[in-house]
């Protein structure tokens, strides 16, 4: 036996109260009217309302069940992904190496920019001195004057292009007559002036004082492009 308590149920207050003498049981359900049948006893409005219950219950487990099983198999996309994402898990690391490299670009592109700078001044130079070099060779022993070389090696004391003064205020030889009579004071003046060797090195030392000036003179007229 059961019986409902039906007071104070309004058309806002949809509850009702029951109590089932039969399990020492009591509860309170929302009222359904679709749910009530005309002579129901109290009983079978209660079982009503339960069945109500049990079958949401039971549609909401099914829905959870569905979502728990499209969850399952999350860790394996997530192992997946991991997987695809690791060749690129290195790439700040690698970006950051690049910009350093990147970023070192401009200095290194300046040097080489004034390295070739110099290359070209000093081929310039170098032309300049074969045409020069040309004139020299035509010129008459001990009459005509002999054209001054420009510096064509980069670095020592005097800038490219530089010009040493003629005789006599400077160590440059006039005429192929006075390159004949360079001394090695002179002749060391002018090596030091153009960078060149004209004869300093070991193998010139080894020769006699007489030979030794003469083979100085010799490669000086060489390099000049003078008659000897």
């Amino acid at each position: 036996m059961a019986r409902i308590n039906l007071e104070g149920i309004s058309s806002t207050d949809r509850e009702f109260k029951y109590e089932a003498f039969w399990g020492g049981t009591t509860g309170i359900r929302r009222y359904r009217p679709d749910l009530a049948q005309p002579g129901a006893t109290c009983a079978a409005l209660v079982a009503a309302h339960e069945e109500a219950d049990v079958s949401s219950n039971y549609q909401k487990a099914v829905a959870a069940h569905g979502q728990l099983a499209a969850l399952a198999g999350v860790p394996a996309q997530l192992a997946a992904l991991q997987v695809q994402l690791a060749p690129f898990l290195g790439l700040p690391g690698q970006l950051a190496a690049m910009q350093q490299e990147l970023g070192g670009l401009p200095g290194q592109l300046a040097a080489m920019q004034q390295e070739l700078a110099a290359m070209r001044q000093q081929q310039q130079q170098q032309h300049r001195n074969s045409l020069l070099r040309l004139v020299n060779n035509h010129a008459t022993w001990g009459v005509d004057s002999l054209v001054v070389l420009h510096k064509e090696q980069a670095g020592g004391l005097q800038p490219l292009g530089a010009q040493p003064a003629v005789q006599p205020a400077g160590d440059y030889p006039a005429t192929s007559s006075q390159l004949g009579a360079l001394m090695h004071a002179q002749l060391d003046a002018l090596a030091n002036f153009y960078d060149e060797d004209f004869g300093r090195g070991p193998a010139a030392a080894q020769a006699g004082p007489v030979t030794r000036i003469e083979q100085r003179r010799h490669l000086f007229a060489l390099w000049v492009g003078a008659p000897h």
